[in-house]
């Protein structure tokens, strides 16, 4: 959020980009865990944030291998991310005031609603997600 400016357009970037960062992990690790794309071992899940460039195009590479060999199993891999988050999205407005709307409340708002569904571990991509962008500050 210190990166941009006030206006509304501006303002709204990091959040949209927590979202589709959020939807890229989901994907990337159902991916990897369900078997479909084969990643080296010291690759992990839990250093995304951290991975160099040639650890970049590794992860590139192999999911293209695979999208070539299982793309139907990728595609649907990348609906499910997508039907998740969006879910968690559409279920947390009912738990939203108008009057004291932030980019940090609709987060917590939606990472709640991940826990409510089951899937805590997605809550916690978006947290770090919004956390990496200033979005919100996680004691």
């Amino acid at each position: 959020m210190s990166t941009v400016s006030d206006a509304v357009h501006d303002l709204s970037k990091p959040f949209t980009g927590a979202m589709f960062d959020t939807l890229v992990e989901l994907y990337h690790r159902n991916a990897v865990d369900r078997g479909f794309v084969d990643l080296p071992l010291d690759v992990s899940h839990d250093r995304l944030f951290e991975l160099d460039h040639h650890e970049i195009e590794l992860i590139g590479d192999r999911f293209a291998e695979a999208f070539d060999a299982r793309s139907f199993l990728l595609k649907s891999t990348l609906e499910d991310a997508r039907d998740l988050l969006g879910s968690a999205i559409a279920r947390s407005w009912a738990t939203l005031d108008p009057n004291t709307l932030t980019y940090a409340v609709a987060g917590a708002a939606i990472a709640d609603q991940f826990d409510a569904m089951g899937a805590p571990e997605a809550g916690d991509i978006l947290m770090e997600n919004l956390e990496w962008r200033e979005i919100v500050v996680r004691a």
